[in-house]
C-alpha cells in the first residue's frame, strides 16, 4: 500500500469501479510515478510539478494508492491517432486486465468512439510476454516505433449500431423471410384463377392469410 498516494489526493472522486479521479500534479501519484520505467529525468535536475505531458488528459489512482494511470490526448510524434495510456503502474492486487478494462470505460466516457493506444518498451518490463496484461484486456499489438523500437498496442471502440444501420438490418432480414414467401405464394395465387369451387377458394385464401400474419408478427418484432 502507498498511504502518500491516498492521502494526498485533492479533488478526487469515483468514476469508475477501481479508479478515482486525480490532477496532474498530484504529488501521491507523482512519487508513485517516480518508480515507473517511463517516468523521465530532467538532466538539470528540474522536477516540475506536472508529470503527464501536454495535451488533453485524465489521471486516475485507486483509492488504497496502489495503482496509477493517465490518459492523454495530444499529437503524437510517430503519427498515433487516439487517446494514448501514457502511465500504468500497478502495485495491488486487483488484475492488472481488470484495472485497464475500467480505464477503457473511463476513456470513452470523456472521448468517445477514439482509439486507444499505449507503448510498451519490452526491454524496461520483467514479463516474458511484454503487454500481456493488454492483451488480456483484448487489446492488440499493431505495430513497433522506429525509435527505441517500442511495442505498440491498441484498442478500438466497440461497434455502435446507428439507427439508419439498424434499420438496414431490420430490411435484410424482412428480404430473407419475405423471399422464400413470394416464391411459395407467387405460384400458389397463379392457379387461383383455375379453382373453380368456393371451397377451394376458401382454402387457398386461409393459406395465404397464415403466411402473411407470420410476416406482420415478424416485422413487428423486430421493431
Amino acid at each position: 500500500m502507498t498511504p502518500q498516494l491516498f492521502s494526498n489526493g485533492i479533488g478526487r472522486r469515483q468514476l469508475g469501479k477501481y479508479w478515482m479521479e486525480a490532477r496532474d500534479g498530484d504529488m501521491g501519484a507523482r512519487e508513485f510515478f517516480d518508480a515507473h520505467y517511463s517516468r523521465k529525468r530532467y538532466a538539470d535536475g528540474r522536477e516540475p510539478l506536472l508529470f503527464v505531458g501536454p495535451g488533453f488528459k485524465k489521471v486516475l489512482v485507486t483509492e488504497d494508492g496502489t495503482a496509477l494511470w493517465a490518459w492523454r490526448k495530444y499529437k503524437s510524434d510517430d503519427g498515433q491517432v487516439g487517446v494514448n495510456c501514457a502511465i500504468f503502474r500497478n502495485e495491488g492486487p486487483t488484475l492488472s486486465s481488470l484495472l485497464i478494462l475500467d480505464a477503457e470505460q473511463i476513456a470513452w466516457a470523456r472521448w468517445p468512439g477514439e482509439r486507444l493506444f499505449t507503448y510498451v518498451d519490452p526491454s524496461k518490463v520483467k514479463s516474458a510476454n511484454p503487454g500481456a496484461c493488454f492483451i488480456a484486456a483484448g487489446w492488440k499489438r499493431c505495430g513497433i516505433t522506429k525509435v527505441n523500437k517500442l511495442l505498440i498496442f491498441e484498442k478500438r471502440p466497440p461497434a455502435v449500431i446507428t439507427g439508419s444501420e439498424n434499420d438496414q438490418l431490420i430490411r435484410g432480414a424482412l428480404r430473407q423471410s419475405v423471399r422464400p414467401w413470394l416464391v411459395i405464394q407467387i405460384p400458389s395465387v397463379a392457379w387461383w384463377a383455375c379453382l373453380r369451387t368456393h371451397e377451394e377458394r376458401e382454402s387457398l385464401r386461409r393459406h395465404h392469410a397464415f403466411y402473411i400474419w407470420g410476416v406482420v408478427r415478424f416485422c413487428a418484432e423486430s421493431c
